[in-house]
């Protein structure tokens, strides 16, 4: 199970744009400082009260204080490029391409990497100490409790837009003009698990994120889903295996970050 897969609902990152207030530090944690204007400006961004912005960025501190001293070398980080480039099939100077006509500058695509692997090694070395070793009992009594994770169609009928140009694709986000489409039937039990995942949480008449590639940007429109049967524990068992994991990492992460808060001094400056 790899790591990376629960990093997303644990680290979180904040794009906070200017404001026009008052700056001053408000909480202190551990060293890290929480200011007005970030809890200002994160209740403006995303709509909520006070009280949920500071506890946001308390949590995004306590990240902080969690992943000092774990050290990650340029080798590293070059070493993941690469991979990620031969993943998507392309050299690492046509993906520096892409990312650059993306808009994000190449040293600023190396340092997400570089913090990646970063809190990937948190996770190994602070959180993931002990190895997870469910029984066939353990897998089997969590697919009970969760039959409805493991439903899918039989069949999956869509729609694939594909361009090699990523003004093409913008384009055609706002328009709906510009690319042909080709449509295609999906068998669920046979094709590419992540893409039914997708598929399965888009609605039908919608379309999908945009993928990219590497060579080619995506984008797939759900036309219909056939008739919705529980998968059976064996045929299903990968992805039970899959969940379980994710389920337990995550109460381990809980725990981790709920023992440090509890051992860590958090000042609170201004109300």
């Amino acid at each position: 199970m790899k790591i990376k897969s629960i990093l997303f609902l644990v680290f979180l990152s904040f794009s906070l744009s200017s404001a026009e207030v008052l700056d001053a530090i408000a909480i202190n944690v551990d060293g890290e400082a929480i200011t007005t204007a970030e809890i200002a400006t994160l209740q403006n961004q995303l709509e909520i009260t006070k009280k949920e912005a500071v506890e946001m960025l308390i949590q995004d501190r306590l990240q902080k204080v969690a992943i000092r001293g774990i050290e990650i070398d340029q080798k590293s980080v070059d070493e993941r490029v690469e991979a990620i480039a031969k993943q998507n099939n392309v050299s690492v100077s046509k993906m520096r391409e892409i990312v650059t006509e993306q808009g994000t500058e190449w040293s600023e695509y190396r340092k997400k990497i570089q913090k990646t692997i970063q809190q990937e090694n948190f996770i190994r070395e602070k959180v993931m100490t002990e190895p997870l070793n469910p029984t066939e009992e353990d897998l089997k009594s969590y697919y009970l409790r969760h039959q409805d994770d493991f439903k899918s169609p039989a069949t999956i009928q869509i729609v694939e837009y594909t361009t090699q140009e990523q003004k093409t694709m913008e384009q055609f986000l706002g328009t709906g003009k510009g690319i042909e489409g080709k449509a295609q039937t999906l068998q669920a039990d046979t094709a590419n698990p992540a893409l039914v995942e997708v598929l399965l949480a888009t609605k039908e008449g919608s379309f999908t994120e945009p993928f990219n590639a590497g060579d080619r940007f995506v984008i797939y429109k759900v036309i219909s889903k056939s008739a919705v049967g529980v998968n059976s524990f064996e045929s299903a068992r990968e992805a039970v295996l899959q969940k379980w994991m994710i389920t337990q990492q995550e109460q381990r992460l809980k725990e981790y970050f709920e023992k440090l808060r509890s051992s860590i001094q958090i000042e609170i400056i201004r109300e």
